[in-house]
């Protein structure tokens, strides 16, 4: 089954019909290696590069199944992975 799938960065949004798994491969194509932090059945986030490069606000990532995810989980993380938040909020 496929659900529109919208991956973030702090610099790119893109959609793509997948599943939230082929969405995490899809932004690892995209972007290079991601080290997947938080990984929650309608969303997963994390950072962009290879353990040790360093967790900065510019290389946050998230990835969410907006056919299933709670609208304001998708606004609290996705301004986590914009870098407007320090810490990655609390989600349900």
């Amino acid at each position: 089954m496929t659900s529109t799938i919208a991956i973030v960065t702090a610099t790119e949004v893109a959609d793509i019909d997948a599943s939230l798994f082929d969405g995490l491969i899809h932004a690892q194509d995209a972007f290079g290696q991601v080290t997947w932090d938080v990984v929650h059945p309608t969303f997963a986030a994390g950072f962009i590069g290879r353990p040790g490069d360093g967790e900065t606000r510019e290389n946050r990532i998230a990835v969410f199944d907006l056919d299933v995810a709670d609208g304001m989980t998708v606004i609290h993380v996705t301004n986590w992975a914009l870098g407007h938040a320090a810490e990655f909020p609390e989600v349900g």
